[in-house]
């Protein structure tokens, strides 16, 4: 097996046991602490992975594409060397900032937010808890940089499984603060941990934290990173202004479908998510060895996964009905069309996060930025428009054009790259039709009944499985060569 193939598989088992671990403990303290209790948690919890998600500035996934760069000189090794440095005062720095604002501000925001006093010590346990994960951030961003994905996924999934443990434990035999002690205590053995992991990987790299040039190195990051940060954030308020409109329109039953279908639509990314770091790393390796490489992988990568989530959602749509009620009862059948429509969205939402990490690999920041501009103004532009006439279908439907938007924005910016590359829509024939079909397919209310699954969306979704199965055959022979290529290159690099 490839060493690309190799690190997706261990990403995909990581990935797979978190999500398991993930939903033990949340049944076992969801039972055990109470709704109020359980409440408590998760605004500890919130608080600081949403302080995080602030205050990154994008310099996990900067330092990520540069540790990615080939390590095949002493210059090479003492830029990676001063770029880690740069990292680790930056992340550290974004910890102690919000882990210091949240202690110094917590009555003030549980007061104005919350309209209680006493959620203050959990919104300054949310502080610590800022400051523990901007400082692990950065040992997993450089153990996948440096390529130990392996490394990576079995110290992961073994501190999921111990920490789902721990939380399932504390929640039995105490209360929300024996559950939050060991939230705080499995963080900081963990970190610990990683330290270690981090040691071996800049050792057997042959590099180091170095702090020289930090001025230079930290505009470097931020100059990458910033921007694919910022262009995160525009789609966030977007979301949050078009569910605010859709409960003021519908009303707080259409809340509830929301959350039944996004816990659904979460397993058509389930893939694409759990391998992106992956892809990142070995796309910016290759587009540092060699850009025709780079580009074979780019497009491999593309298919593929587009290729896996729209299986996916053929899967889910042809058996939709029943899903929706053996899961979640009768009373939520009115939302199957809603949720094909949804799954549709999230198709679209994988193909263009995918091309965004294509764009990350390759410095194009100028993709990432222009594209979620578009999509963000068409997602506002056509939900704004649609939702008091087609309630919650109106929101997806929005979704899938901002989606859509954005790819054909970076389609556009891309096109002197794909003349230089050869990269032609020929080769994504089969999945673009395909795709289209499965758009018309959610769009008329096929089957919206139990009764219809055999009739209509078994045959149908046959059919589909098919084409999806031609695409992911067809592959031109230049393509094929460059695609082993790439995805035979050592992912462990050897120091000279």
């Amino acid at each position: 097996m490839s060493p690309y193939l190799k690190n997706m598989a261990a990403m995909l088992g990581q990935s797979s046991v978190q999500r398991i671990a993930g939903m033990l403990s949340t049944m076992v303290m969801a039972r055990c602490l109470g709704s109020a209790g359980f409440g408590l948690y998760s605004i500890a919890f919130n608080t600081g992975s949403t302080a995080y998600s602030m205050l990154r500035l994008g310099v996990d996934a900067a330092l990520h594409v540069q540790t990615a760069q080939p390590l095949d000189s002493d210059a090479a090794r003492q830029t990676t060397s001063r770029l880690l440095g740069a990292g680790f005062l930056l992340l550290s720095s974004a910890g102690a900032l919000g882990a210091a604002g949240l202690v110094l501000a917590a009555d003030t925001l549980a007061t104005a937010l919350y309209g209680r006093s006493d959620v203050a010590v959990y919104l300054r346990i949310g502080g610590v808890l800022v400051l523990l994960q901007c400082m692990a951030q950065f040992a997993y961003v450089v153990m996948m940089g440096l390529h130990r994905f392996k490394q990576y996924a079995a110290f992961s999934a073994l501190n999921s499984i111990g920490l789902s443990a721990v939380l399932s434990t504390a929640a039995w035999l105490g209360d929300v603060h024996w559950a939050l002690g060991g939230l705080v205590g499995m963080q900081v053995l963990a970190l610990w941990i990683a330290r270690i992991q981090v040691t071996h990987a800049l050792h057997a790299n042959q590099v180091h934290i170095d702090f020289a040039d930090i001025r230079l190195n930290v505009v470097r990051l931020l100059r990458l990173g910033f921007p694919f940060y910022a262009a995160g954030l525009l789609t966030a308020p977007i979301a949050y202004l078009l569910q605010a409109s859709l409960t003021k329109s519908v009303g707080l039953d259409a809340m509830g479908g929301m959350r039944v279908i996004t816990s659904l639509t979460t397993l058509i990314g389930f893939v694409p998510n759990a391998v992106a770091a992956v892809m990142i790393s070995h796309l910016t390796r290759a587009r540092g060895v060699d850009p025709q490489d780079f580009a074979a992988g780019a497009i491999y990568n593309i298919k593929v996964l587009w290729s896996l989530s729209l299986l996916a959602c053929v899967a889910m749509f042809a058996i939709l009905p029943w899903l929706v009620t053996v899961l979640f009862g009768h009373a939520y059948s009115s939302y199957v069309v809603a949720a094909g429509l949804a799954s549709f969205s999230a198709l679209a939402g994988c193909v263009i996060g995918v091309v965004i990490n294509v764009a990350l690999s390759s410095h194009r920041v100028d993709i990432i930025v222009k594209a979620s501009f578009f999509q963000a103004i068409t997602w506002y532009a056509s939900g704004w428009l649609l939702i008091d006439r087609l309630g919650l279908t109106a929101y997806y439907v929005a979704e899938a054009l901002g989606s859509t938007a954005a790819l054909a924005v970076a389609f556009w910016l891309s096109r002197g790259w794909r003349l230089r590359h050869g990269f032609s829509l020929d080769r994504f024939a089969t999945l673009i039709a395909t795709s289209a079909t499965f758009a018309v397919l959610v769009l008329w209310p096929l089957g919206t009944q139990p009764s219809t699954v055999a009739t209509g969306r078994l045959p149908i979704s046959l059919l589909l499985f098919v084409a999806i199965g031609c695409a992911l055959y067809r592959m031109d022979g230049d393509l094929r060569d460059g695609v082993k290529a790439f995805m035979e290159t050592r992912s462990l690099r050897k120091p000279r």
